[in-house]
């Protein structure tokens, strides 16, 4: 597949900055219409109950075992055919070309690790642990639960191909990435990513 995997960290560049990327006011989207250029880092209220997506698509993200509770973003593709990121670091991106989580097939979710100032919403994905359940919750209330199957770290070159492997034992397959490694300088990002792949267990 051309596509591949933006997950961009951008440097500092000053106070004032940091107050607009920290405290934006913009209300939550839930699809990203344009690729992403900005990314906000103000925090996110999960029982805000004005974050509605259609009924079918994925609200939310539930991993109690890494202490993750966040909204989910519907994301399409850069100019550069790179799948697009979340416009804030604390919400999971779904990649809308991929399948529905749950559905046969391959879906994907990206996640920052960190922003400039803050942590990010896959801050501690590298913490799961294969057969650790979370869950995804879709607009009209129900759930589905995941459980690990395997986590592994990539070089960005297998990463793009990993990414969007589907193991043939898997029919319901979630993958979820975010950057890991060393952090890079020269092109402001993460030299590797961590991929999680899991598996549908149950409807709930």
């Amino acid at each position: 597949m051309a596509l591949s995997i933006l997950l961009i960290i951008f440097g500092s560049v000053g106070q004032a900055d940091k107050y607009k990327t920290t405290h934006s006011t913009t209300k939550l989207q839930s699809v990203v219409e344009s690729p992403t250029t900005n990314t906000s880092e103000a925090p996110v209220d999960v029982n805000d109950k004005s974050y509605i997506v259609a009924p079918d698509k994925p609200r939310a993200l539930i991993m109690p075992s890494i202490g993750v509770h966040g909204f989910v973003q519907q994301v399409g593709e850069t100019t550069d055919s790179a799948i697009d990121v979340p416009n804030n670091i604390n919400l999971a991106g779904w990649y809308k070309n991929s399948a529905k989580p749950g559905d046969a097939g391959l879906s994907i979710i990206d996640g920052h690790v960190s922003g400039k100032y803050n942590p990010a919403i896959f801050k501690n994905l590298q913490n799961l642990k294969t057969n650790d359940i979370f869950t995804i919750e879709f607009g009209d209330g129900h759930r589905k639960e995941f459980k690990v199957a395997s986590i592994g770290n990539f070089t960005l070159n297998d990463a793009n191909q990993e990414l969007f492997k589907q193991n043939p034992k898997i029919t319901n397959q979630l993958n979820l990435v975010t950057c890991s490694g060393k952090y890079d300088n020269s092109n402001q990002s993460y030299d590797k990513r961590l991929i999680v792949v899991a598996q549908l267990v149950s409807y709930l």
